[in-house]
């Protein structure tokens, strides 16, 4: 049978067709080529407004225009503020900040602000002048965009097409913008590492990000990881701000969560670090009584006269092996209390997380801390504990047997002595 509709077109209607189809076929092959490409990083910077007066307002305010008012900064997107939308919890600090009474009663605690809308800005930084990490000279670029909420940062720049990992110093400049931004307000900055002493302030999964036009809006993939490196296939339309704005909506839930379950993992691990030295502490009381029991008789009166001097000025050893104990017990009592929570918020942050497959962003700085908050046993601690307290109830009972028979027996003398008498 005769295809009646392609016999009855012209050789110029046909042409255009043919024409039309070469064009169709060039845009596709053309949109599947990235329109710019970007390296980007993403972490935990706290925004800790203390215990200022001001009102959340005023400091969303104020940090908006700390930020535009640096003279490394080129452009500031505008941010509304909203109260609905603009929140605080409760946070706590890295465990090398705080002393032992911090850590047992939780005094340290302070309490971020979380902006309803994130400030989106531009950085222009010489390269010279941008700090480096762990000595390595490899500052990329000396153009940033960044975003920052008070609690998620996210910083990209551009990188060449073939280039597969990201320098580690890059991006880092910008921790310094918002730091002098949060101090100008009178707040601080809290960068939440992945462990004490890390360098790397950022997250340890770097983002690859290819630029595609948009299909039907904005969308986000991730389209598998390397060792560091996690590929972003990113379909935006738009300058870099737009890039960064739209990286930052795409992962600021789950990043959320993370800090909030990183900053109770580290916060556990922490008091659980302190609870053992409490425990060495209490078993290093015993092994110095035994030490001492080896020794020559002058050596050991000379304690028992110093013990008892120190007793009678209330510093006795028994005292302070009550303080080791009453210790050790809210220690055990703060990480059980702590490890609830922690549970509900990993809960909540493996549901963000595992929609769209975001949780491979997470898992070099999450695994570590998990594993270890949830193989933590605190039995140790009260086995030393109760064995501690049972040897010093039953010194009491010793004591108190010996002090019966001693009034007993000084009793009986005095009626012997009496009877006589009479």
């Amino acid at each position: 049978m005769t295809d009646i509709s392609a016999t009855s077109k012209s050789p110029g209607e046909v042409e255009l067709v043919e024409s039309g189809k070469r064009a169709i076929q060039a845009a596709d092959s053309i949109s599947d080529e990235p329109i710019d490409c970007y390296f980007g990083r993403f972490g935990t910077f706290f925004l800790d407004v203390g215990h200022s007066k001001k009102s959340r307002r005023v400091f969303h305010e104020e940090i908006v225009q700390a930020i535009r008012s640096d003279s490394r900064v080129t452009e500031v997107a505008d941010s509304e503020f909203k109260a609905v939308w603009t929140r605080t919890w409760t946070s706590f600090p890295p465990g090398a900040d705080s002393n032992r009474d911090q850590l047992l009663s939780g005094s340290d605690h302070f309490h971020p602000l979380e902006l309803s809308e994130p400030v989106a800005f531009a950085v222009h930084v010489p390269i010279k002048n941008q700090p480096v990490i762990l000595d390595a000279d490899d500052v990329p670029t000396d153009q940033y965009w960044a975003v920052w909420d008070g609690l998620t940062l996210v910083v990209i720049w551009k990188r060449q097409p073939e280039s597969r990992r990201p320098p580690r110093s890059a991006g880092h400049v910008v921790e310094e913008i918002i730091r002098a931004a949060a101090e100008r307000t009178g707040a601080r900055l809290v960068v939440q590492a992945c462990s004490p002493g890390c360098t790397n302030m950022f997250a340890h999964r770097s983002l690859r990000i290819d630029q595609f036009r948009e299909q039907d809006g904005p969308s986000m993939k991730l389209e598998g990881s390397h060792p560091r490196v996690v590929s972003v296939r990113l379909h935006r339309d738009g300058e870099p701000m737009n890039v960064a704005t739209t990286l930052y909506e795409r992962i600021e839930d789950p990043c959320g969560h993370f800090a909030r379950l990183k900053n109770l993992s580290r916060r556990i691990i922490d008091i659980e670090g302190d609870l053992r030295q409490l425990v060495d502490e209490l078993l290093a009381m015993d092994y110095a009584r035994l030490a001492r029991s080896k020794k020559g008789w002058r050596a050991r009166a000379s304690y028992q006269l110093h013990a008892a001097w120190h007793w009678f000025r209330g510093e006795g050893a028994g005292r302070e092996t009550q303080e080791l104990i009453g210790s050790i017990w809210i220690a055990m009592a703060r990480i059980e209390r702590l490890r609830r929570d922690w549970l509900q918020q990993q809960r909540r942050f493996s549901d963000a997380a595992t929609l769209y497959g975001r949780q491979v962003l997470f898992d070099i700085d999450r695994i570590d801390d998990e594993v270890a908050v949830s193989a933590m046993d605190t039995g140790f601690a009260k086995a030393a504990v109760e064995h501690k307290s049972a040897r010093r109830d039953s010194k009491v009972i010793v004591w108190a047997t010996v002090g019966g028979g001693v009034a007993g027996g000084a009793v009986a003398l005095l009626a012997a002595a009496l009877s006589s008498a009479a």
